[in-house]
């Protein structure tokens, strides 16, 4: 029985009352993504690099993110005097747990997203593979070349495909990291704010 990667189920289970809009977000993002791998002509030169910083970037402020959250959430706050404040420090703890389940599926799909762009990076020269391969069999195989070759196209369409997805669920998957982070900030003001009455 296959069993579902738990990084993955984590993460959106951590999505609360988002059902609907996750399907929408993630069909709009399946299928640009299947557009651009599909008739996108030569993305290595533009978009490629741009996606790879774009990752590598995002990743150190969500490793970075992943280690001061875990030290501020409920760091130095007071013990709870009150139901609000017990609630504030049960939700300080959720939303702590809910980056850390985030992060690592973030860094897990950055190195994914990294890697498929360094695979369509790598270029492939079509006339010196067939002129080697004709030189050591020293026979004519335009009609194997054709599939060959149309085969590949379609394996780097695919590969494109699916680097745009990660790469875009990447982007949102950022928004909810810092959507939480700027969640615990407002909620330690609140709790402090009360600590002071």
């Amino acid at each position: 029985m296959l069993q579902k990667p738990r990084i993955i189920w984590d993460a959106y289970e951590s999505y609360e009352n988002d059902a609907a809009w996750h399907k929408t977000r993630a069909t709009l993002i399946t299928l640009s993504s299947i557009f651009i791998g599909l008739y996108s002509s030569d993305i290595s030169t533009t978009a490629l690099p741009a996606m790879a910083l774009t990752v590598s970037v995002l990743a150190g402020f969500t490793f970075t993110a992943l280690f001061s959250t875990g030290s501020i959430s409920n760091a130095d706050l007071a013990d709870p005097e009150n139901e609000s404040q017990r609630n504030d420090l049960n939700r300080l703890k959720e939303i702590t747990n809910n980056i850390r389940v985030r992060a690592r599926l973030f860094l897990a799909g950055a190195v994914t997203c990294l890697v498929l762009v360094l695979l369509l990076a790598i270029p492939v020269s079509e006339g010196l593979i067939e002129r080697h391969l004709n030189w050591v069999v020293n026979r004519d195989f335009d009609h194997f070349f054709g599939i060959v070759w149309t085969a590949r196209d379609l394996l780097s369409s695919l590969v494109c495909a699916l680097a745009f997805l990660v790469f875009f669920e990447l982007l949102y998957l950022f928004y909810r990291l810092s959507e939480s982070i700027f969640s615990i900030l407002e909620i330690r003001r609140q709790y402090r704010a009360e600590e002071r009455r």
